[in-house]
C-alpha cells in the first residue's frame, strides 16, 4: 500500500512539474523562441546522467556484495540513461517525438522488466534468506549500516520511476484526442513541440498546453 500511494504521488508530482516547467518556458517563447527549452533539455539531461553515473559507482562501493540489489539498480539506471540519451537526441529535432528513438514495443518490455525485477528484488530477499543465510546477513548488515539519509535516495527513486511510467504509458502525442486537433486546429504557423508528457501547440494567438490528451485554453504571454 506504501509502494502504490508513492507511485501515485510521484505520478501527480511529475504532472505538476511538467506542467509548471512548460508554462514558465510559454510565458518567456517570445523572446527565447525554440533555443531555451532544448538547451534546458539538454543540460538537464546530462546533469542526470552524470549523477546517475555518480550514485551507480558509489553504490558499488557501499555494497559490494548486494548482488540483488545491485543487479536491479543496474538495469534501472541503464534504462533511464537509454531514454535521456533519446531525449537530447530529438533535443534538435522539429518534430521532437521520444518514440523516434525507442520503439514502443522496447519501452513497454523494459518497463514490464523494470517492474518484475524490482517487485522480485522485494521477493528474493527471503528466498535468499533460506538458500544463503549468510549472504542474507551481510547484506542485512550492508543495507542496515547505510546512514539515514540513504531513504531519501529509496523515496528519490520511487519518484523517478514514477516519472517513467508517466512517460512510458502516457504519450499525448499519440493519443487519439490529440491527433484530431492535431489535424483540425493546426494551423501550421506556430512550432509543435511533442516532449515528455506534454504537448503544446503554438497558434498565432491562442496557446494549448496539452497534458495526457486533455489541453487547457491559456492567452498568449504579455511579454
Amino acid at each position: 500500500m506504501k509502494v502504490l500511494l508513492t507511485g501515485i504521488v510521484s505520478i501527480l508530482l511529475s504532472l505538476l512539474v511538467f506542467t509548471f516547467g512548460n508554462f514558465i518556458i510559454q510565458l518567456f517563447s517570445n523572446w527565447l523562441f525554440i533555443t531555451f527549452p532544448h538547451a534546458l533539455a539538454a543540460i538537464s539531461s546530462i546533469l542526470i546522467c552524470g549523477l546517475l553515473i555518480y550514485k551507480t559507482v558509489a553504490y558499488m562501493l557501499i555494497f559490494p556484495y548486494s548482488f540483488r540489489r545491485m543487479e536491479t539498480m543496474i538495469f534501472f539506471y541503464c534504462w533511464l540513461i537509454l531514454l535521456v540519451l533519446a531525449f537530447i537526441s530529438n533535443c534538435y529535432r522539429e518534430d521532437f517525438y521520444l518514440d523516434n528513438s525507442i520503439p514502443k514495443w522496447v519501452q513497454i518490455v523494459f518497463s514490464f522488466l523494470y517492474i518484475f525485477f524490482w517487485y522480485g528484488q522485494k521477493i528474493n530477499v527471503k528466498a535468499v534468506a533460506n538458500v544463503n543465510r549468510e549472504m542474507s546477513r551481510n547484506y542485512e548488515e550492508e543495507y542496515m549500516s547505510v546512514p539515514k539519509k540513504s531513504s531519501i535516495s529509496q523515496r528519490s527513486k520511487y519518484i523517478i520511476m514514477g516519472i517513467l511510467l508517466v512517460l512510458i504509458l502516457t504519450n499525448p502525442s499519440r493519443s487519439s484526442f490529440t491527433s484530431y486537433l492535431h489535424k483540425s486546429h493546426y494551423d501550421g504557423v506556430g512550432r509543435e513541440f511533442n516532449g515528455l508528457v506534454f504537448s503544446v501547440y503554438s497558434y498565432k494567438d491562442i496557446r494549448y498546453l496539452g497534458i495526457l490528451g486533455n489541453f487547457i485554453r491559456m492567452p498568449t504571454s504579455p511579454f
